[in-house]
C-alpha cells in the first residue's frame, strides 16, 4: 500500500506539471499574439501615412501649367513656336511632378531651330508660392567628362521678354547656339549632357 501511494503521488505531481506547462505555453502565444498584433498594426499606421504623404505631393504638385512667353503673346505663333509650346504642354503632362517645391529650378530640355537660327531650350520651373519676374542666373552646361561647352553664361529673363511667372509654371527658355557651340552639342549625347546654374536671382510679382 505504501509502493502504490507513492506511485499515485507522483503521477499527481506529473499532472501538475502538465497544466502549469500548458498554462505557460498559452501565455506566451498570448504575448506572441499581442506583440504581433501592435506590429502589425504599427505598420498599417506607417503605410496608411505615406500614402497620405505620396498624395499630398503629387495633389500639390501635379497642377503644372505652360507659361507663354510676353513676347509671344497676342501673336500669330509661327509653326515652330507652336510646336514647342505643345512638347512643353506633354512634357508636363508625363511629368506631372517636375521641379522643387518652393524653388525655382532649370532643367536641359531640347535643341529647336527656326529661323531666326538655332537655338538650346531649357524650361525653367516655378514651384514658388508666388509669381517671379526678372530671372537671371549664370548657366553651365557640360558632358560626363566635365568638358564644358558653356562655363557660367549669364542668362537674363526680362520681365519684358518672359512676363511675369506665375507659381506652379513652366516656360520655355531659348539660348541662341553660334555654329561651333551646335557642332558641339550635336556631337554629344542628349543623356550625356549635365547643366548647373548659379548665381540665382529674380523678383516676387506679388501675383
Amino acid at each position: 500500500m505504501i509502493e502504490v501511494k507513492n506511485v499515485m503521488m507522483h503521477t499527481t505531481n506529473l499532472a501538475d506539471s502538465g497544466i502549469h506547462t500548458r498554462e505557460r505555453c498559452d501565455f506566451i502565444m498570448r504575448k506572441y499574439l499581442i506583440v504581433l498584433g501592435v506590429l502589425m498594426f504599427t505598420f498599417f499606421i506607417a503605410a496608411c501615412s505615406q500614402s497620405k504623404k505620396e498624395a499630398a505631393t503629387e495633389e500639390h504638385l501635379d497642377d503644372l501649367n505652360v507659361h507663354m512667353l510676353a513676347k509671344h503673346e497676342d501673336k500669330e505663333l509661327d509653326e515652330y513656336y507652336s510646336e514647342l509650346y505643345e512638347n512643353l504642354k506633354h512634357t508636363i503632362k508625363e511629368n506631372p511632378n517636375m521641379g522643387k517645391e518652393d524653388k525655382f529650378t532649370v532643367q536641359s530640355y531640347r535643341m529647336f531651330e527656326n529661323y531666326q537660327g538655332p537655338f538650346y531650350v531649357f524650361i525653367g520651373i516655378n514651384r514658388n508660392q508666388e509669381a517671379i519676374e526678372n530671372v537671371s542666373f549664370d548657366l553651365s552646361l557640360f558632358n560626363k567628362d566635365d568638358h564644358l561647352i558653356w562655363d557660367d553664361k549669364a542668362i537674363l529673363l526680362t520681365d519684358d521678354e518672359v512676363g511675369t511667372i506665375p507659381k506652379d509654371t513652366v516656360f520655355p527658355i531659348l539660348v541662341p547656339l553660334n555654329k561651333n557651340t551646335m557642332n558641339e552639342i550635336k556631337k554629344v549625347d542628349f543623356k550625356d549632357l549635365n547643366m548647373s546654374i548659379s548665381d540665382l536671382h529674380y523678383e516676387t510679382a506679388g501675383l
